[in-house]
């Protein structure tokens, strides 16, 4: 119980984090800063995705692969990160998450269901094309070098330094779209 409790608080932790870094790189670009013009719900929504719905569904994701390709496939090393890697990625969970977010964070907004379908359909292909080029090679190394304890750690650390590098890279004009967080 006091695992699964640090995990969701890892979880929650990290994405508001990156959340408020993201927010602190995009005003500093417009070189302002001051607390009104941080999204403050936009913080609590990163809090309460990561906390309460991603940290639970992924730490059940990673135990589901270990369990897949591990223990009933019976892969191990250099062939189980390659598998783990390509069944997440190309089979179910890189499809899930990305839908998954855009209709959490979507309803934490008050969006119709409606409006959440037709902003993942506008990203879907262009975000997942990034979201591959950026977790196929990370989630290998994941895998192969890292306990499954640990994995879901790993992601959200990635998770941070990508949220961030969208933030300073992405025009300030597309952060204030409805898709965006």
């Amino acid at each position: 119980k006091l695992l699964q409790d640090a995990w969701k608080a890892e979880g929650g932790a990290l994405l508001c984090t990156a959340d408020l870094l993201a927010q602190i790189v995009a005003a500093w670009r417009v070189h302002q800063m001051t607390s009104r013009q941080l999204d403050h719900g936009r913080f609590l929504r990163a809090l309460v995705y990561g906390g309460v719905f991603l940290a639970p569904i992924a730490h059940a994701h990673f135990l589901f692969l270990e369990w897949l390709v591990a223990t009933r496939w019976r892969w191990a090393g250099v062939r189980m990160a390659a598998v783990k890697t390509a069944v997440e990625q190309f089979v179910y969970w890189s499809y899930f998450s990305h839908a998954y977010h855009h209709v959490v964070i979507g309803a934490l907004k008050g969006l119709a269901p409606l409006d959440c379908l037709h902003i993942l359909a506008a990203t879907f292909w262009p975000t997942m094309a990034a979201h591959w080029a950026l977790w196929v090679p990370v989630q290998f190394l994941n895998f192969h070098y890292t306990p499954v304890r640990h994995q879901l750690a790993v992601m959200l650390g990635v998770s941070l330094v990508w949220t961030t590098t969208l933030a300073a890279q992405l025009p300030l004009e597309a952060q204030a779209a409805p898709g965006w967080n």
